[in-house]
């Protein structure tokens, strides 16, 4: 079948009249991306297509709400981003629950997030809301290579700090966990600028879904 026969035919199976079952196949292949290829076979289409055809398939009916499991598994970059931006443009049409286990892209496309564990929810909430809860102040410094012994003693020095909670270090960059952000923001520009460590980079990082999924399943497993 092409494109265009196959979701012709998946519309016939869910009784869409022939008036209006024409103009719905266009209309989701104009949606999905895939009007250039609607006369081709999809034996030829690449594995993104296809993703992409399936969701039209899905939607043939206009289902109020969507299940997506791993939508975007075994896609190369391309694909990944044509599915995603199509699960994106859903927004206000029906309601998606997407599972994956690539955090990144649930950061990406999706305004409430659960977390589960063993088979439990064990949160869930908006993204603003989750990334605010679980957000931990806390400040990265990239030193120019060739100067990790003198991060190392800066960091060393630090270490008594009050307002630093903890200290990691990896190559030329080290990242302190503070209890207090702007005051670490200040001392540590200033503790910076007297020892004269060449910095590359100095940034107030924001945790990343991923850091926030540890922080709750190790909450969780302590």
């Amino acid at each position: 079948m092409t494109g265009f026969e196959f979701l012709d035919y998946v519309a016939r199976i869910f009784h869409i009249p022939a008036g209006k079952r024409t103009k719905r196949v266009k209309e989701l292949l104009g949606l999905v991306g895939l009007v250039d290829a609607a006369s081709r076979r999809i034996g030829g289409y690449s594995r993104g297509m296809r993703q992409r055809l399936g969701m039209a398939q899905a939607l043939i009916n206009q289902p109020e709400v969507l299940f997506l499991d791993e939508p975007v598994s075994a896609l190369d970059p391309t694909g990944r981003k044509e599915v995603l931006d199509l699960i994106a443009s859903l927004r206000g049409k029906c309601t998606v629950f997407m599972s994956t286990h690539i955090l990144a892209d649930v950061e990406r496309v999706c305004d409430s997030i659960g977390i589960i564990d063993k088979g439990k929810m064990i949160v869930e909430a908006p993204q603003s809301e989750l990334m605010g809860r679980f957000t931990i102040p806390a400040i990265e410094v990239e030193v120019i290579a060739g100067h990790e012994k003198d991060l190392e003693m800066w960091l060393k020095s630090q270490r008594s700090q009050s307002w630093i909670k903890n200290i990691q270090m990896e190559g030329t960059k080290a990242r302190l966990t503070v209890k207090d952000l702007e005051k670490a923001r200040k001392e540590l520009f200033r503790t910076l600028n007297t020892t004269g460590l060449p910095v590359k980079r100095f940034e107030v990082v924001t945790p990343t879904l991923e850091d926030i999924f540890l922080q709750v399943i190790n909450g969780v497993a302590k």
